[in-house]
């Protein structure tokens, strides 16, 4: 059953939302546009009945087998006023531009570079976006599911 925090987030928030999963633990919002990432973590974080105020992490993961989206980012976020946890999922492909939500939470300077490192995916307007976990002359992204 979905309970009444959950309700409010979707319904203030439904223009961005393409599908949720709710479970017993979290919330889970795909977005239907990798391009409101930062307006939507904005709203979470400053709306004063939401306060997701802290990024725990960012994950990505490589679908390879399809086209036109192959990669998935799941920024992983915590509200302790409500005590609860939120996934909010965007996708995209190799080559998408994704804005850096370094503005809107500080903490995800480390994670950015992590998946630029391991998954080449480019987030600009990010002020510091360079290899962290691999040579500065290593050739291609390790975790991508086509590296040899």
């Amino acid at each position: 059953m979905i309970n009444l925090f959950y309700s409010y987030i979707i319904a203030v928030l439904k223009k961005f939302i393409h599908k949720v999963i709710i479970n017993d633990y979290y919330i889970n919002i795909v977005l239907k546009s990798y391009n409101d990432i930062n307006k939507f973590l904005t709203i979470l974080k400053l709306h004063n009945q939401f306060q997701f105020s802290i990024l725990t992490d960012i994950a990505c993961v490589d679908f390879l087998n399809l086209k036109k989206l192959r990669f998935e980012i799941n920024y992983i976020l915590s509200s302790l006023v409500n005590k609860s946890r939120m996934i909010v999922t965007i996708n995209c492909a190799e080559t998408s531009l994704i804005e850096s939500s370094i503005n809107v939470h500080s903490s995800s300077n480390w994670l950015e570079r992590e998946i630029w490192d391991l998954y080449g995916i480019f987030f600009f307007n990010h002020n510091d976006l360079r290899r962290i976990l691999t040579d500065y002359g290593f050739n291609g992204y390790p975790l991508r599911k086509n590296f040899p």
